[in-house]
């Protein structure tokens, strides 16, 4: 199985309630960074991270790639 057939695959089947769950528990790691100039949030950067992860996804790339395909429309 690739990396885009696992993310799909993960993306199906965790659900938008579920990854919402995933996000909540990343909130609550503390991020000592400013708030000011950052990007992105550290918890949707930790849920990415994780969910590329879990979907073979090896370098920094590649989920990148997975974040764009599966994670934005989950916004």
């Amino acid at each position: 199985m690739d990396g885009s057939d696992a993310a799909a695959e993960f993306a199906a089947g965790f659900g938008k309630a579920r990854l919402r769950s995933l996000l909540d528990h990343f909130a609550e790691v503390r991020d000592p960074h400013e708030p000011v100039g950052g990007r992105y949030p550290l918890p949707e950067v930790l849920l990415q991270a994780v969910a590329a992860s879990v979907c073979s996804c090896d370098d920094y790339d590649e989920i990148v790639e997975w974040g764009k395909t599966y994670l934005n429309p989950l916004r």
